[in-house]
């Protein structure tokens, strides 16, 4: 028989202001994902900034993103983000340009993941190399991903880049009502 409890002993606890969250870049690995609620409390549009150097100085890469829909494919030519369409019509997506960095070249994609369709479901960041170059002869090649208080919330940095001339660093992905990104390269 179990006893009974105490009904005349009560303990009263104070309540306590809640602690300021502290946030840090979370630092991905290939395959991994990761909900952007879980990174940040800043709400607006998230900036994806890729970045890499060429010993050789004279490597580029043109950074595209592709919104794609529940098919996987995306549903017209508006859904491609790329150097000669850089935004999408309402402009949820817009590529901000390559900046020299001090090792080498960074390019920046803004999406408003919340002004995307209800149809895309997901938005794959990627780039390209020309006449013959491969991400393999790129070093410092990676992802970081900003709030929009510009925090950073995640790295990825990829190091097994070979023979690719196309590459997919990442993508954002809709689950239910929340955004995810997984770490593809």
């Amino acid at each position: 028989m179990e006893a009974a409890p105490d009904r005349d002993h009560v303990v009263t606890v104070a309540a306590q202001p809640p602690a300021e969250r502290e946030w840090h870049m979370q630092q991905m690995l290939k395959g991994s994902n990761v909900g952007l609620a879980a990174l940040t409390e800043a709400a607006g549009p998230v900036t994806v900034a890729l970045r890499w150097s060429d010993p050789s100085g004279t490597g580029e890469a043109d950074v595209a993103a592709l919104l794609a829909a529940a098919s996987g494919k995306v549903r017209g030519d508006e859904d491609f983000v790329f150097y000669n369409q850089p935004a999408t019509p309402d402009g949820s997506v817009q590529l901000l340009g390559k900046s020299p960095t001090a090792g080498g070249s960074e390019d920046r994609i803004l999406l408003d993941l919340a002004a995307l369709p209800l149809e895309v479901e997901r938005v794959v960041v990627t780039a390209s190399r020309y006449a013959g170059a491969t991400f393999g002869a790129l070093s410092d090649l990676g992802l970081t991903l900003y709030d929009s208080s510009g925090a950073a919330l995640l790295g990825f940095d990829i190091g097994d880049a070979a023979a690719e001339t196309a590459f997919v660093f990442g993508e954002l992905y809709r689950r239910g009502d929340t955004w995810k990104f997984r770490a593809v390269g």
